[in-house]
């Protein structure tokens, strides 16, 4: 007897838009730290470079970062977690399986 198999679930989560406008406002706050403390210039620029770069990396990852929820009958569920820096290579995704 055929066993009916009903169609399978995928689901693409995307990156959070507060997340994103979250780290923007923590970030704009740090800059404007660094900048009124009472260092000298040089130590104020190095931190506000700082800042910057590590904002402009976040934003990139967050962009790049999708996690994808897949159910079947046969393979019950799938998450698939992409590495840190992982998101251009699908080789680097690893998938864990749940059984229901």
């Amino acid at each position: 007897m055929p066993q009916k198999h009903e169609p399978s679930l995928s689901v693409e989560l995307k990156p959070s838009k507060r997340l994103k406008r979250f780290l923007v406002i923590m970030h704009g706050l740090a800059l404007t730290a660094s900048i009124a403390n009472a260092l000298p210039i040089t130590v104020k620029l190095a931190l506000a470079t700082g800042i910057y770069i590590h904002l402009r990396l976040m934003i990139k990852r967050l962009k790049n970062r999708r996690h994808k929820i897949k159910q079947s009958e046969a393979l019950g569920w799938e998450v698939s977690d992409p590495k840190h820096w992982a998101g251009k290579y699908p080789s680097a995704m690893t998938l864990n399986r749940f059984k229901s």
